[in-house]
Formats: structure tokens, C-alpha cells, sequence
């Protein structure tokens, strides 16, 4: 039997909230379901959150902590130094596994469900940024504010895929967990299916995935390597293609790394 602290259950009911958030969006996350994720009563969870819109936002201000954390410079560390520990953070391999995407593919489809979310996550990005261009100015105070700025602003920007917003992906091709191949396209600012069947489409599903597709960051190149297993991009990959402006694009999702 557990014998957790009142902060150890709150934060055991977070963790839980990000698990189910990643595995079943956010229609998957009731109270019930977070309970039962994070072994603990209902009255419990209900005992910490009031509801399921004050636990979402309780576990995206413990995201956004987080993302800020990145850029928090160590105790005593010389300017160039705290800069690079971030930098080192920032592109820890971790934040490119397959459940962390999930989580963040969700998170990132939020702001269009609650204007509370988004206002969570706006304040977040202007967090981390801000946090960034400390770093950086600290670091190089030959470089004015404005190039300070912009290098920061260069850093957020390092996209898999760059110069397109999440509006401008017209159509995505991938295959479900049932093996079944699916085309979706958007017309008019609606997304429909084409393949296999014709009909509606879940627009607040593919808007998740178009946000993923235009912002996933890089964390490296794959360069002229020959054997991709080493990068878990071996056999089980699956491949997600889409197209923008006419041209067609893809995303290669491994076992732990999407390049």
C-alpha cells in the first residue's frame, strides 16, 4: 500500500492526467479515468480538482514549468556554460519518443478547445522564450537585444519541417492501428475523408496533427546514413505523408525517433 504525501498523490494525479491525455486525447479525460490512471479514489481527485477543466490546466501550468525549467540556469554556472546545459536539455532524446509526440500533439490541439488553455500555453511560450533570450544575452553582451532576439527566436524555430503554419497542411496520408491506409484532405477550411471511405472527418484530430507536423522541433540530422534502425527507424516504421502547397512531405514515426 502506498503511503504518499499530499503533494506526492497531487502530483501522482498530473502524471496521470498527461498518461491518459496522451493515449486518448482529451475526450478520453474525465475524472474517472484519471483516478483510475493514477490509483487513487475518485473523491480524491476530486478532492485536489474540482473539475476536468481545472485538472487540465493544473497539468498544463506543470508542463509549462517544465518547458521553463529548460532554460533555468544552473546555480553558479559561467554564462556559456548555463547556456549550453540548456541547449543540452532542450535536445535531450527524450522530449522525440513516441509517447512524449503523442502528449505533445494533444497539447498542442488545446488551445482550440478552451480559451483558458490557450492562454496557458501562450503565457508558457513567453516563458520559455523569455528565459532563452536571458540565456543568451548573458552569454554573448557584444550581441544587442535585437540580435539577442532573433537568435532566440531562430532556436524556437528549428522545425523537422520548416516555413509552413499547421493552416497550410492541405491533406495527410497515414495508416490507423487497425492497418487501414486513410487520406484526409482539407477543403474550405474543413477537413473531409477521401480514402477509404468519403465522409466527415474529426477536424479537431487532423488540426492536432497539422500543429504537430508544422511545429515538431529537430533534434538532429540523419545525414548519409545507410542502416536507419539506428535510429529506431527500422522495421515496424511507419510513415506519415502530407502535402503543402501542392507539394508532398513526409514524416517517418519509429520506435523512439520521428525524423
Amino acid at each position: 500500500m502506498r503511503d504518499d504525501t499530499s503533494a506526492d498523490k497531487r502530483e501522482r494525479i498530473l502524471e496521470a492526467v498527461l498518461a491518459v491525455l496522451a493515449r486518448d486525447g482529451i475526450s478520453g479525460v474525465t475524472m474517472r479515468a484519471v483516478a483510475r490512471e493514477a490509483e487513487v479514489a475518485l473523491g480524491l481527485a476530486t478532492y485536489y480538482f474540482e473539475d476536468k477543466d481545472g485538472l487540465v490546466a493544473a497539468a498544463l501550468e506543470r508542463i509549462a514549468d517544465g518547458d521553463a525549467a529548460l532554460v533555468e540556469p544552473p546555480p553558479g554556472a559561467e554564462p556559456g556554460e548555463a547556456l549550453r546545459v540548456a541547449l543540452h536539455r532542450i535536445a535531450d532524446p527524450d522530449f522525440l519518443s513516441v509517447p512524449y509526440l503523442a502528449l505533445r500533439l494533444h497539447l498542442w490541439s488545446l488551445p482550440g478547445v478552451d480559451e483558458r488553455y490557450a492562454a496557458i500555453n501562450q503565457a508558457a511560450q513567453q516563458r520559455y522564450l523569455t528565459g532563452l533570450v536571458a540565456l543568451l544575452a548573458a552569454a554573448r553582451p557584444d550581441l544587442d537585444p535585437g540580435e539577442v532576439e532573433r537568435r532566440a527566436a531562430i532556436e524556437e524555430s528549428e522545425k523537422v519541417h520548416s516555413g509552413f503554419r499547421a493552416t497550410a497542411v492541405e491533406a495527410v496520408e497515414l495508416r490507423s492501428l487497425d492497418g487501414v491506409e486513410a487520406r484526409f484532405e482539407r477543403s474550405e477550411g474543413r477537413w473531409m475523408m477521401v480514402r477509404p471511405v468519403a465522409g466527415r472527418a474529426d477536424a479537431l484530430a487532423l488540426d492536432a496533427i497539422a500543429s504537430a507536423l508544422a511545429d515538431l522541433p529537430r533534434a538532429g540530422r540523419v545525414g548519409l546514413v545507410r542502416d536507419l534502425s539506428v535510429f529506431g527507424l527500422g522495421e515496424g516504421t511507419e510513415l506519415i505523408r502530407f502535402e503543402v502547397a501542392g507539394t508532398s512531405r513526409g514524416l517517418r514515426i519509429g520506435r523512439d525517433t520521428p525524423v
